[in-house]
């Protein structure tokens, strides 16, 4: 049992988490907000017992978003404080999420998702990713695999496409210009109409 707001990841094939002060592969703009989120958490009553996990991705823009995850619904005097925290940290959105992801309800800003872009040849494609919605968290990985899906697009060149677990089009957009028509399925609504769009 700790006394402090521990600040971390889980342990391998565990939900015990492991304090880390920097992380080697967080995006800059992560490991710059890490000093101040552990601060705040550390004198922020719902990170004593109601706040068990901190959601942080970088969207294309270079940009910080977070999703809280609280295990009660946050008091309002307590949403202030988060909001101010958030302002001074100059963090572009973020959300607290009560349970299943239909709960997501905005803290600051991001109501136009999270902006993504790749490069398919000489075209350049933005993805608009929902809060809750999935994206590789690391930047480069994720350009190297649409890299990979355009680099074998003669097996399916003029061809119909169909993209299990699309999420916001990822890689049903780049599918999309060489296919005959790029077919994406997926199980979280606000994805599918970000992909739709």
């Amino acid at each position: 049992v700790h006394d402090r707001v521990l600040v971390g990841f889980f342990a391998r094939g565990t939900h015990r988490l492991v304090d880390v002060e920097v992380c080697p592969v967080a995006h800059p703009a992560i490991q710059g907000f890490m000093p101040g989120l552990r601060a705040f958490l550390g004198n922020f009553r719902p990170a004593h017992g109601a706040l068990p996990q901190i959601d942080l991705q970088v969207d294309g823009l270079g940009r910080l978003w977070a999703v809280f995850h609280v295990l009660r619904p946050l008091e309002p005097s307590e949403e202030g404080e988060i909001r101010a925290f958030l302002a001074g940290a100059g963090v572009a959105a973020a959300f607290q999420q009560g349970g299943r992801k239909d709960t997501l309800a905005p803290l600051c800003g991001g109501e136009e998702g999270l902006p993504f872009f790749s490069t398919v040849g000489d075209r350049r494609l933005e993805i608009r990713v929902p809060p809750g919605g999935f994206f590789q968290a690391n930047l480069a990985v994720n350009h190297a695999l649409v890299g990979e899906v355009a680099g074998v697009a003669q097996w399916y060149r003029g061809r119909a496409v169909l993209d299990l677990y699309c999420g916001a089009g990822d890689f049903t957009l780049p599918f999309g210009l060489d296919a005959s028509h790029a077919v994406g399925i997926e199980g979280y609504p606000p994805a599918a109409r970000g992909a739709a769009a």
